[in-house]
């Protein structure tokens, strides 16, 4: 999984996420890689003010949901700090 962010100029602005995954052929787990992340994503509590894009590949589907969790949140810490 790869996180970029980028702060809005207005940081009243609320977080907004943006998804790319790449499971060539296999909408179904390019669909539940996406439901993941929404729902990790959610659960992290990201503040206001970035726009968020995360690249992941289709292996994340056959993680459990904490091992995503976990990962989105230290790659948001990291990218949030700069």
């Amino acid at each position: 999984m790869t996180v970029w962010a980028l702060a809005e100029r207005d940081s009243r602005l609320p977080t907004r996420l943006g998804l790319a995954v790449r499971a060539p052929g296999r909408a179904v787990v390019r669909n539940r890689v996406k439901r993941r992340l929404r729902e990790a994503f959610r659960a992290c509590h990201c503040g206001p003010g970035y726009r968020v894009v995360v690249r992941a590949e289709a292996s994340l589907a056959s993680r459990n949901f904490q091992e995503v969790l976990e990962e989105l949140e230290a790659a948001l810490r990291e990218v949030t700090r700069r």
